[in-house]
Parts: C-alpha cells; sequence; structure tokens
C-alpha cells in the first residue's frame, strides 16, 4: 500500500511538473511587465499640430493592440516626451527615454532637423528610431536603426511635372524653409521645371522655422510677375502668404506644400484669400483609419501624416512578431526588414530593401467654390 502511494505522490508530481513548464511557456506577462515605446513629438512649438494628432494616432494603435493581447501576450506601453519643436530638447528627451525610462525604441524626429539632432544618440545607444514624417531623401542623415514610415520627396517629381505642363515656358519663383525638408522639395521642383520648359527667375530662403517676413518677400516678387510660385512653408507663414499675395495683387499661380491647407482647416486662412489656390500632399489615409480616428476622438484628422504614425506602432508590432519578441536593435532592425507588403494605414509599406517606404501617391488639390478639389 505504501509503495503504490509513493507511486501515486510520484505521478502528480511529474504531472505538475509539465503543468507548470507548459503553463509558463504560455502564460501571458508578469504582472508589470511591458514592452516601452518612446514617442519624442513636438507638442508645443511650430510643430504642435503635427505632435498632437501623431500622439492621438499612436495611442489609437497601442489601444488596439493591447486590446487584441499585445505583443506576444505582452502589452505595449507608451511614453510620451513634448520636444517642443526644438532640436536640444529633442536629444535630452530621447536620452531621458533610453537612459531613465529604458525604451527598447523611439517613434520621433518628426521633422528633419529634429531627426538629424537625434540621429547620434540612436547610433551610439543602438536604439531603433521610427519617424512618421520625415522624407528619406531630405532627412540628411542615415544610420542603421532609422527608419521611415513616409515617403521621399522624389516621389512628387511626376506630379510636379504634370502640373506644370499646363503653363508655357513659365517664370517660376521658389519660397521654401531653409533646411533640408524645403531645400529638398525645392530642388525636385526646380527639376522638374527645367524638364517642361520653364525657368526659375528667383528663389527665396526663409530663414526660420515659422514667423519670416512674408510680406517683404511678397512685394519683392511684383516687379517679376512670376506665373508660378512653389512654397514649402510652416502654418503660420503660409497664412500670411495666402493673405499678402491676395491683397498685393499678384496674380501668380501658386503651388503650396499641404502645411497650407492645414492652415486653412484649422480656421487660419479665410475662404477669399484660398480660391485658386493649389496645394500638394500625399495620398490619404484609408477610410478604415480615418473612420476608427474619428470615433475615438470625436474629431477629424488635422493632419496627413497621423496614418503614418499610427503605422510606426504596427512596424514595432510586427518587427516583434517576426524575431520572436527580441527588443535588442540589432533584432528589431532584422524584424523591421522582414516587413513586406503590409498593408497599413498610409498604405503598403515594404522594407525589405530600404529603411523608408513609398506607400504613398503624389496627389495635387486646388481650392474651388469654397473646398479642396482634386486635379486629375
Amino acid at each position: 500500500m505504501m509503495k503504490k502511494l509513493i507511486w501515486i505522490i510520484i505521478i502528480l508530481a511529474v504531472i505538475a511538473g509539465i503543468w507548470h513548464v507548459s503553463s509558463q511557456e504560455s502564460a501571458g506577462p508578469v504582472s508589470g511587465e511591458t514592452i516601452k515605446i518612446g514617442a519624442v513629438l513636438p507638442m508645443t512649438g511650430a510643430g504642435a499640430s503635427y505632435g498632437e494628432d501623431q500622439k492621438r494616432a499612436i495611442a489609437l494603435a497601442v489601444e488596439e493592440i493591447n486590446a487584441e493581447g499585445g505583443v506576444r501576450g505582452i502589452p505595449l506601453e507608451v511614453i510620451y516626451e513634448d520636444d517642443q519643436t526644438d532640436p536640444k530638447v529633442t536629444v535630452s528627451a530621447a536620452q531621458k527615454l533610453i537612459n531613465v525610462d529604458g525604451v527598447k525604441v523611439i517613434i520621433g524626429g518628426v521633422w528633419d532637423h529634429l531627426a538629424n539632432a537625434i540621429a547620434p544618440v540612436i547610433d551610439q545607444e543602438k536604439i531603433v528610431l521610427i519617424s512618421p514624417s520625415v522624407n528619406a531623401d531630405t532627412v540628411g542623415v542615415s544610420s542603421p536603426y532609422f527608419f521611415m514610415t513616409y515617403p521621399p520627396v522624389a516621389s512628387m517629381g511626376p506630379a510636379f511635372e504634370e502640373f506644370l505642363t499646363k503653363f508655357e515656358n513659365p517664370k517660376v519663383v521658389t519660397m521654401t524653409w531653409n533646411n533640408n525638408w524645403g531645400l529638398g522639395h525645392a530642388e525636385v521642383f526646380k527639376e522638374a521645371v527645367a524638364k517642361t520648359g520653364g525657368q526659375v527667375v528667383k528663389e527665396i530662403v526663409l530663414t526660420k522655422p515659422d514667423g519670416n517676413d512674408i510680406q517683404r518677400e511678397l512685394t519683392l516678387l511684383v516687379p517679376l510677375n512670376p506665373d508660378i510660385i512653389f512654397t514649402v512653408m510652416n502654418f503660420s507663414d503660409t497664412a500670411v502668404f495666402a493673405r499678402k499675395k491676395s491683397e498685393l495683387g499678384i496674380k501668380a499661380t501658386t503651388l503650396n506644400h499641404y502645411n497650407l491647407a492645414t492652415t486653412y482647416l484649422n480656421g487660419q486662412i479665410p475662404n477669399e484669400f484660398m480660391e485658386g489656390l493649389y496645394v500638394f500632399k500625399n495620398s490619404p489615409s484609408n477610410t478604415e483609419f480615418v473612420e476608427k480616428y474619428k470615433n475615438r476622438y470625436q474629431m477629424e484628422l488635422q493632419i496627413p501624416d497621423a496614418d503614418s504614425a499610427y503605422d510606426a506602432v504596427h512596424v514595432i508590432r510586427l518587427a516583434l512578431e517576426n524575431n520572436g519578441g527580441d527588443t535588442s536593435a540589432d533584432a528589431l532592425v532584422s524584424g523591421i526588414h522582414a516587413i513586406k507588403n503590409y498593408q497599413g494605414a498610409s498604405g503598403l509599406i515594404d522594407f525589405s530593401q530600404t529603411n523608408y517606404t513609398e506607400n504613398k501617391k503624389p496627389v495635387l488639390e486646388v481650392f474651388q467654390g469654397g473646398k479642396f478639389v482634386e486635379v486629375k
């Protein structure tokens, strides 16, 4: 009897041991365990409208992923830092996220001068950075740890050429911010001008991110009587541009970065100054994302790059699923490069060959009758 009892105890112990191992392998996270993601966004300063919309998009993606069980059973946690649209603050915010909060990946560097500042930090610390809104061909930095869920400026070239073919040997003025983003757009547009028989008669380079003396610059253009003015500016400058162009009686057709449309949609430019203004942008978010965003926040998307911020979170999710949940930098890099033909909110995402995506197509719109109409 005693021998039989001993065998029963042994069998129960073995079963308990097997159950313990099995439960450990399939168990959810230890209480409090999370995968930490840092987000360095301009929630104040010149880029505040970008940062706030991207923050909401990131939060939406994290909520959805966590509601479905997280990544391999571990929830995502985002720690947000406001870089105030100041590259010095971007650097200190990234260092805080890495050294104090222990994040393994950062979403940020949303404008090129901010990404340029943070790049040495991610190289030194070996932390993956995903920017939702810089262009690979204008950002000015390169790193194996730096990825972009946004297309290059060069993708706009064919749309610029198509726009210019509506004019015969036009006189062209460019007005852009003096950084890689502004000058990069100007270079692509000037290439299109050269291909279509136009002539660039003046290049205006604005010295500040915003708040430049736009009236003075436009006054200098009056004697030139240009046919086209091409602008790449930030929000306050676009509002002054639209108003002063009308007040000075400048008849030139203008093609403007979508920042002008964003400024109008935020109520900062009256309709009377908008008629006939063209804007260029990337193809819009898919309708599913637009509706989810609207339902979650009871508001419309404010900027066209929120979808890329949303997708940045899903890129992290996919990378971790691809690499078995390894949060080390090199494993994340490998996991991201394994992403191919993923249908995101911003379009088709493929990192198999490059560190950036070509997920969007160029779109031109013109303001007519109180609304923007796509130019076919």
